[in-house]
């Protein structure tokens, strides 16, 4: 198994995040994060417009609410990850944050086939040059 850096005791005594699904919270109470920000900070330089669609458990809201603390500019969240190489201006842009986990919907029919479903949550930088 190849490590780009050596893993300390440090990382490995860090808790687990289970049911904890906001980036904020992860880096402030020291939980274990897999650092993926450079993906983060460079699908906001591809495309003014991208649709992710992942499954049930799968972390969207994580991932949603990493691009909340990134255009908000909380450069502090991010201190000691791949993203603070990448990210030199850390300007701060008002988001829209819709979370569709707390709507509630009429009830369904009772049916034998699978109701997995997805709770797409969504973030704007209100200020995108589109």
């Amino acid at each position: 198994m190849h490590f780009e850096q050596p893993i300390t005791m440090d990382k490995m005594e860090r808790r687990y995040p289970v049911g904890i699904q906001t980036f904020e919270k992860i880096r402030k109470e020291n939980y274990l994060y897999i650092d993926k920000t450079d993906l983060v900070w460079l699908l906001t330089k591809v495309s003014p417009f991208i649709f992710l669609s992942r499954p049930r458990r799968f972390g969207k809201s994580l991932l949603t609410t990493t691009f909340d603390s990134y255009f908000k500019g909380q450069r502090e969240l991010f201190e000691g990850l791949k993203i603070m190489d990448l990210e030199t201006e850390w300007e701060q842009h008002p988001v829209i944050h819709i979370d569709n986990s707390r709507s509630t919907a009429p009830p369904k029919k009772p049916s034998n086939k699978s109701t997995a479903t997805t709770t797409p949550c969504l973030i704007l930088p209100t200020d995108a040059k589109w």
